[in-house]
């Protein structure tokens, strides 16, 4: 999942429970510092951490690095499994929603799985979470001695019906899965390594794995920490009906690291719309020489590494001072799973303006209304998430001769840039960039989104430039339905200089935003 978790991924988040993923891509040459103290390969993380209540842990605030969390407590009390006889849904083991401690198990090896059932009613908002990796001190959140788990859901007929391999946005391999439940009766869910749920060309490898501990915790989605914004049955698709996404810094935050929401609702017919208000708190934090952003990672749809909804949606933020303005939009027919390292799920991010007021949009895209199954879940962050450092002034930067300077960020790696600009008017605008190689570089790979977050560029394309600023290196178009980057492309060793050139052909007229993300990362290679 190079092209999703490269974009400068760095998650200033203490702790990572509720969100861990976006792919399976499990192996060491798979990206990048998504945060969550995820080992940084092409781009750098800004740390992470765990906190919790209870028994729950989730994303929060802001913190340092470190090894993210899935959430759920340990101790005595827990359900067992592991070894036993818990391998197919006979000897499913039975588990609680919302336990004070999680099932604890380990799986025999990386082919063979592990069954729980429990019962649920219509209508009830869970996550499932099984983590591995951040069970062991120390672990980076992508170890290749540590099984890779996945969680899938089963209903009472054993037909799968929702499925993760790591979580939407990742940081790390551990699964987390939220849903809906369509009907009241029992329920299975099975833990696997990916191995055995997604084969050898998307793991790292089997005979590499020595710890298969796990542990396996179901929570109602309204008794995280993350605090859930919900959108009822009251919503009519207006702002006067919007459900207010209420900040607050969580327990051992520090000010103005107000962490990860869930935003979720069900649709009870074809082309409802469901409004959210949210107002970025005035001292969010903000890592200096950036700016400010809201996230939206929508989760993935469908039974196959999706949270089981047969809704696509579509999503878009206005300006609450202006609500024709369309700051940013995504339609999710356009965007697939996690395991897709060409076209991940939905990572809406507009920026913003601190304590100004803004509007979510989330409508249905079902073909047919299916209330029972018509839901979407995502997970919302305010502050600095990625790495990118703004630019200066767009029309600044219109030639190689003035082009702006990037710096490497203090806790990225060394040879990665990254960029967070608007081309202010497409087609004529054109922002230049000039970055250090590194000595001992040989290679180099070129991230960038504005369409896939969100933003109304099109024909949105980014160069990486030699030192006579007009060799091209790597160059990359985005389009709709795909991420665009161009990895591992090779350059003269040396050191020196190079310059990333970004322009965009239009702008969508229904589509106010302007901005794009860029990365630029140079590495050696192995």
């Amino acid at each position: 999942m190079t092209s999703r978790h490269s974009l400068g991924l760095g998650l200033l988040v203490s702790g990572f429970v509720l969100a861990f993923g976006g792919g399976c891509s499990s192996s060491t040459t798979e990206s990048a510092a998504t945060g969550g103290g995820s080992t940084t390969t092409t781009t750098g993380g800004q740390g992470g951490g765990t906190t919790s209540t209870g028994s729950t842990s989730t994303n929060t605030g802001t913190g340092g690095a470190g090894t993210g969390g899935a959430g759920g407590s340990t101790g005595p009390g827990g359900a067992g499994g592991g070894p036993g006889d818990n391998h197919d849904f006979a000897g499913a083991l039975p588990v609680d929603i919302d336990a004070q401690n999680g099932s604890v198990g380990t799986l025999v090896d990386a082919a063979t799985k592990d069954f729980y059932k429990f019962t649920g009613t219509k209508g009830a908002r869970l996550t499932l979470i099984a983590r591995a990796q951040s069970l062991v001190d120390g672990a980076t959140g992508n170890d290749n001695s540590i099984i890779d788990t996945v969680v899938t859901l089963f209903n009472s007929k054993q037909e799968q019906i929702a499925q993760d391999d790591d979580a939407w946005p990742r940081f790390g391999r551990d699964a987390q899965l939220f849903t809906t439940l369509p009907e009241d009766g029992d329920y299975y869910v099975s833990v696997e390594d990916c191995n055995s749920a997604l084969g050898p060309d998307a793991c790292a490898p089997a005979d590499g794995l020595v710890k298969f501990d796990y542990q396996l915790d179901i929570f109602s989605v309204d008794k995280l920490t993350a605090p859930e914004a919900w959108a009822g049955a009251a919503q009519d698709g207006t702002p006067a009906k919007a459900v207010t996404v209420g900040y607050k810094v969580p327990k051992g935050n520090q000010a103005g690291e107000y962490g990860i929401y869930i935003v979720d609702g069900s649709f009870s017919a074809k082309g409802d719309t469901h409004v959210f208000g949210f107002t970025p708190p005035a001292d969010t934090t903000v890592i200096a020489g950036e700016r400010p952003r809201a996230e939206f990672w929508v989760q993935p749809i469908g039974p196959q590494n999706g949270d089981g909804s047969t809704s696509n949606v579509n999503v878009w933020v206005v300006d609450a001072a202006d609500p024709s303005k369309v700051l940013a939009k995504a339609e999710q027919k356009y965007y697939a799973d996690g395991d897709n390292a060409t076209n991940g799920p939905i990572g809406l991010s507009v920026p913003i303006t601190l304590e100004h007021g803004y509007y979510l949009y989330v409508q249905s895209d079902a073909a047919q209304s299916a209330p029972a199954t018509d839901f979407y879940f995502a997970e919302h962050y305010v502050g600095t998430y990625y790495y990118g450092t703004a630019e200066a002034n767009p029309d600044a930067n219109d030639a190689v001769a003035t082009a702006e300077k990037l710096e490497t960020p203090p806790n990225a790696t060394p040879g990665d840039f990254f960029v967070d600009g608007d081309i202010s008017v497409a087609g004529t605008d054109l922002d230049y960039y000039e970055v250090t190689v590194p000595a001992d570089a040989d290679q180099v790979s070129l991230y960038c989104a504005a369409q896939r977050q969100g933003s109304g560029l099109r024909g949105f394309t980014a160069s990486v430039l030699g030192a006579d600023g007009t060799t091209v290196l790597a160059t990359a178009t985005e389009s709709p339905d795909a991420e665009m980057n161009a990895t591992q492309k090779p350059v003269a060793a040396g050191g020196g200089k190079a310059f990333l050139e970004v322009k965009a052909s239009s702008q969508d007229p229904d589509v106010a935003g302007t901005y794009y993300h860029c990365t630029v990362a140079f590495s050696k290679k192995p």
